[in-house]
């Protein structure tokens, strides 16, 4: 989910959130929205809304959003893979034989 989607659910569920609070007023309490209703306004599931109210109904990104392997299954491979995909090679079968001649298990 990029930060355009983000902040566009979020002001999604501020919007219904303000929406609820001028309906019911004084009665109103974020600890004790009703779920149900929040999903008729802004069509988000249930569970997203429940993880969203964890968080005070401010979503959030994901917490590895930017994090990297440093090792993967093709480390070591690549520059094969890229030489083959750059001399005009693009069929996966013969790539994988290819490296699996070069040491690929």
């Amino acid at each position: 989910m990029n930060s355009n989607e983000i902040y566009s659910l979020n002001e999604t569920i501020t919007q219904a959130l303000e929406e609820m609070k001028k309906e019911l007023g004084d009665k109103f309490s974020l600890d004790r929205v009703n779920l149900a209703e929040l999903l008729r306004r802004t069509h988000i599931s249930r569970s997203k809304l429940r993880s969203v109210r964890k968080h005070g109904f401010v979503i959030m990104p994901n917490g590895n959003k930017g994090r990297k392997k440093e090792k993967t299954v093709l480390t070591g491979y690549t520059a094969i893979i890229d030489t083959h995909l750059s001399g005009g090679i693009n069929n996966s079968n013969v790539i994988f034989k290819h490296l699996q001649n070069d040491g690929y298990k």
